[in-house]
């Protein structure tokens, strides 16, 4: 199972990691948010992955391509989860 072989992290210089969990390197980065991401979270089927930031927003990205597909806009203050 690919998606059990990878550990996604959110960090301070505004972008998700995508690590591989066995040999700890780094496979790729994820940019689109414009302030710190708090929080990642990885859909059910393992083809998402959903961020919070600093910047007001939740990502949605699509783990195939590793795109930003949908920004959702409506928080007032950092989105922590």
């Amino acid at each position: 199972n690919t998606e059990a072989s990878r550990v996604y992290s959110g960090s301070d210089d505004e972008s998700i990691r995508e690590w591989d969990a066995a040999s700890g390197e780094c496979l790729r980065t994820l940019l689109g948010h414009t302030d710190v991401v708090q929080s990642v979270c990885l859909s059910s089927d393992g083809k998402n992955l959903y961020s919070g930031s600093d910047d007001k927003t939740i990502g949605v990205w699509d783990l195939k391509g590793g795109a930003l597909v949908r920004r959702m806009e409506g928080h007032t203050g950092t989105v922590l989860s």
